[in-house]
């Protein structure tokens, strides 16, 4: 699963207005519905985040699958009367269940995958990054119900999660 955002998309609005906005967030759903296979589930989950849960997949596969979309953001731009204009994403995956004998737990995956987008974010956008169980999982799951309020950078450090990076 991946949550995706607009790089700048404030600025965008800013610059160019509302409607030049909307048209971005249609012109992006439309690049990013053509990188998707048929079994994916894409969906607007607010403002200019985007779902995109991608079933049977493993998070090694996240890198291609983001490589496709930045591709076909770099190939398509928002074509503008002043000129195009260039989109970009960064996006933070993570996978269901997360691992080990954790939960089928979609609002703690995505709190996971929330908290990689801002990773990718801070690291200085157009880029992913992405979350997964960790092997000390199996010892300590993630099904506990106090850790359902547990910040992901805890669920980290007690080593329950662990951090994949591009091109690791």
């Amino acid at each position: 699963m991946a949550l995706l955002d607009l790089d700048h998309f404030k600025r965008l609005n800013d610059l160019h207005g509302h409607e030049v906005g909307d048209r971005a967030l249609r012109h992006f759903a439309q690049v990013l519905e053509g990188c998707a296979r048929a079994s994916d589930v894409l969906v607007r989950w607010g403002g200019e985040e985007f779902l995109w849960v991608c079933p049977n997949t493993p998070l090694s596969e996240a890198g291609s699958l983001f490589a496709r979309l930045q591709t076909g953001l770099r190939e398509a731009p928002l074509e503008l009367r002043g000129g195009p204009v260039q989109i970009t994403v960064s996006a933070g995956f993570s996978v269901f269940p997360l691992g080990g004998p954790a939960p089928e737990d979609w609002a703690l995956t995505l709190r996971v995958a929330d908290a990689a987008l801002y990773r990718a974010k801070r690291a200085g956008r157009d880029r992913w990054e992405g979350m997964a169980g960790a092997e000390a999982a199996e010892e300590a799951p993630l099904d506990r119900p106090a850790w359902a309020d547990t910040s992901v950078d805890t669920l980290e450090a007690m080593g329950l999660l662990q951090e994949t990076r591009p091109g690791a």
